[in-house]
C-alpha cells in the first residue's frame, strides 16, 4: 500500500486533534496517522474491504467512536464502516456524506483494537473513491484523536491528485524532542544540496517552510512555541518531491 501525505482536503468544521491513539495496519505496526492508504480492488468486486489496528497510547481510558466522510466518492456506490460492529445495511454514496459511528469502542491505556473496517462496492464502476476517517471522543465530534485517508481504486481510470508521493531515499532524518514544547531540533544527514522543510497540520494547511542544506549545517530548529497543541508533518523536499515526512507532535 501506498501511503501519501495529504495536501489537499476538503474541510469541514474545525477540529481539535489529541495524539491519544496510533493507527497501524499490523498489530504492534508502523503508525500511519495521517496517511492516504491506497486500497487496489475489481471494478467487479462484491465488497473491497481493509482492516486497521487502533492503540491506546495514553495513560487514561478513552472512548471511541468513528466519523467518516466521503471526500470524492462515485455515485451510485456503496460503503460500510465496522467499528465493534458491522451495520447491516451499508450507506448509499451521497446519502450520508458525513456519517458517524452509533457503537462505541472502549480502550484503556495501551489496548488494541482490531474491529475497524472499511468497506466498499463499486456496484461495476471503474474509477475511484476518497474517504476520511476519524477517530472522535463518543461524546464530542470535533474531539479527533486520529485520522488517516483512504483512497479506493477500483478499476484503470486515473484517481485524482490528493497528495504528494513519497520517494525512497537513502538518508537519515530525525525530530528531538518529540514530542515538542517551545522547540524541535531537525536533523539530516545524508543528502546534499539544497532541500526544503515543510510543516504541515493535520488539515494539510502550510504552517512553515524553511529551505536549507543539510550538507552545510545538518541541524535547523523548528520553533514550535507559537504552534497548537496536537499532530503536524514534518517533510523534506527536494525540486517539489517528497523524500521523506515524519509526524511531529506538539505538546505545551
Amino acid at each position: 500500500m501506498n501511503k501519501i501525505l495529504l495536501t489537499t482536503l476538503l474541510l469541514i468544521g474545525s477540529i481539535s486533534l489529541i495524539s491519544q491513539i496510533e493507527i497501524s495496519e499490523t498489530f504492534n505496526g508502523t503508525d500511519i496517522s495521517g496517511s492516504v492508504i491506497d486500497v487496489v480492488g475489481s471494478p467487479s468486486a462484491d465488497d473491497i474491504e481493509h482492516g486497521l489496528y487502533v492503540t491506546n497510547i495514553s495513560d487514561q481510558a478513552i472512548s471511541i467512536k468513528v466519523r467518516r466522510f466521503e471526500e470524492d466518492v462515485v455515485a451510485d456506490t456503496y460503503n460500510n464502516i465496522c467499528w465493534l460492529i458491522c451495520p447491516a445495511t451499508p450507506q448509499y454514496a451521497g446519502e450520508n456524506p458525513d456519517w458517524t459511528t452509533t457503537f462505541t469502542v472502549n480502550l484503556e491505556p495501551g489496548q488494541v483494537d482490531s474491529s475497524f473496517a472499511i468497506h466498499y462496492d463499486p456496484n461495476g464502476y471503474s474509477a475511484c473513491s476518497v474517504f476520511r476517517v476519524q477517530w472522535v471522543d463518543s461524546q464530542d465530534n470535533d474531539e479527533v484523536f486520529d485520522e488517516v485517508f483512504f483512497r479506493i481504486i477500483h478499476g484503470s481510470e486515473d484517481c485524482a491528485a490528493v497528495g504528494i508521493e513519497e520517494l525512497s531515499q537513502d538518508f537519515d532524518f530525525l525530530i528531538a524532542p518529540n514530542p515538542a514544547d517551545g522547540q524541535a531540533v531537525i536533523e539530516i544527514d545524508g543528502l546534499d544540496g539544497q532541500v526544503s522543510m515543510v510543516v504541515l497540520d493535520v488539515l494539510g494547511q502550510v504552517v512553515m517552510e524553511e529551505n536549507f542544506d543539510p550538507a552545510i549545517n545538518r541541524r535547523t530548529t523548528l520553533n514550535t512555541s507559537a504552534m497548537r497543541n496536537g499532530i503536524y508533518f514534518v517533510s523534506i523536499a527536494d525540486n517539489s518531491r517528497t523524500l521523506k515526512t515524519l509526524k511531529l507532535v506538539v505538546k505545551h
